[in-house]
Order: C-alpha cells, then sequence, then structure tokens
C-alpha cells in the first residue's frame, strides 16, 4: 500500500492496534475502545494533512 501510494504520489496511512495479554486476559480497557481512539486520532490527523495541502504547505 505504501509502495503504491509513493509511485502514485498519493498518501497513506494505518492504524495498527497490538495487543498483549494484559489485555487479553480482561485489562482495563476493551479492544474496541482502543480501535476507536485510534481511529478517530487517525482521521483527525488526515484531516490536518488535507488542511496543509489545501494551504499549500507539506
Amino acid at each position: 500500500m505504501f509502495v503504491v501510494s509513493s509511485i502514485l504520489h498519493k498518501r497513506a496511512g494505518g492504524v495498527m492496534l497490538i495487543v498483549d495479554s494484559q489485555f487479553a486476559e480482561g485489562g482495563n480497557e476493551p479492544h474496541h475502545l482502543m480501535l476507536d481512539r485510534l481511529i478517530s486520532t487517525g482521521v483527525e490527523a488526515i484531516k490536518l494533512l488535507i488542511e496543509r495541502d489545501r494551504a499549500g504547505s507539506r
């Protein structure tokens, strides 16, 4: 994905959630809540990149 986006001069990103045994055994926060926060953060970052692109700075 990143190689193709580089060739096409486009942006690409990914969200990763790494789960360890603490969370698998009933940790403090369910996985879906962690993933929701990661995705929300990624969406906000993309919004900032779009604003910068439209302003002409990279």
